[in-house]
């Protein structure tokens, strides 16, 4: 441990200095002797000053080198909608400044007896505001959904 005394042996504090790193090492010895007392000398915690590494997470999809599967995208669709924005979802400003990248998403909902493909066309943005990229999400859209999820639709039964 590095003494924290001043440099300059007429500081005024070099006594108090010296006392408080005392009564920090006697604190550090109980809180060691405590740490033993409760978890035992072998399964100690980590101190507070040391860092676990993270554990990276697991990659998804199939191993490195084989060939990925997706569901074939449909050649009919029942409804374009077309997503645009009209205030930043960020800071709320309507300066916005379309972007030309347009990014299609091909979503598929289970309406019994039938299945319902909608195209949603997400039109993107630059705010002038924040400097965000931004995107809209239409109407009943799930993000990110792939293959075809039913929507939400109660039949009365009786048990």
């Amino acid at each position: 441990m590095t003494p924290l005394a001043c440099a300059n042996p007429t500081c005024p504090h070099r006594e108090h200095i010296k006392t408080l790193e005392g009564a920090l090492a006697l604190t550090r010895q109980e809180l060691a002797e405590l740490r033993a007392k409760v978890w035992g000398r072998k399964h100690l915690p980590p101190a507070v000053s040391e860092e676990v590494p993270p554990v990276a997470p697991k990659k998804r999809g199939a191993p490195v080198g084989h060939p990925g599967w997706f569901r074939k995208t449909p050649t009919r669709m029942d409804e374009t909608i077309e997503v645009t924005l009209t205030r930043c979802p960020h800071c709320g400003s309507r300066a916005l400044t379309e972007d030309p990248d347009v990014e299609e998403h091909v979503q598929e909902d289970i309406v019994v007896p039938q299945v319902q493909v909608t195209k949603f066309r997400r039109h993107h943005y630059r705010c002038r505001g924040c400097g965000a990229g931004v995107a809209g999400v239409g109407p009943e859209e799930l993000p990110g959904s792939e293959p075809p999820r039913p929507k939400g639709r109660g039949i009365p039964t009786r048990a």
